[in-house]
């Protein structure tokens, strides 16, 4: 075989490689995905707060709209105890295993949270985001590639150019 000629072995190799390197979605987190918002008021009930199953319940909450359930959103749906809503979306971040982003980071910083970066966006319906697997998200994901942007570009350019 000459050096121009496709090494398929190698070839396969080198892709299994790659596939190495993505992390798969926890399974824990994606049989979240999966509930409904039956088996998503039973889990509030079972974290302490059996009072708001309903408010779960009427709102259609299911796994995949559990990860857009945020401090914010909890008052909309009838949760306005302060208490309540820390601990919730405490719990929520725990189940969804998302980090919790300090209140001062720079937002000029990349995502560092690639599984929380997929759920925003498998949280949707339709056919895009039920075709999207962790796997291909991990793969496209920008993250790696982020350069923040120059917020002072004309002061860089030599005069001639601005």
């Amino acid at each position: 075989m000459s050096d121009f000629e496709d090494d398929d072995s190698s070839i396969e190799s080198y892709e299994s490689e790659e596939e190495e390197e993505v992390e798969e979605l926890d399974p824990a987190v994606e049989e979240c995905l999966r509930w409904t918002s039956e088996e998503v008021a039973d889990w509030v009930a079972s974290v302490g707060f059996p009072e708001y199953r309903d408010c779960f319940l009427s709102n259609a909450i299911t796994g995949r709209r559990l990860i857009i359930v945020t401090a914010s959103l909890l008052p909309k749906i009838g949760i306005t105890n302060f208490e309540h809503i820390k601990e919730l979306t405490k719990k929520i971040r725990e189940l969804l295993r998302i980090e919790l982003m300090p209140w001062n980071r720079s937002i000029s910083l990349p995502h560092q949270d690639v599984q929380a970066m997929f759920l925003e966006r498998k949280c949707p319906t339709g056919e895009k985001s039920d075709k999207l697997t962790y796997r291909d998200f991990a793969k496209q994901w920008p993250g790696a590639k982020f350069q923040p942007p120059l917020s002072n570009y004309c002061s860089l350019l030599p005069k001639d150019q601005q």
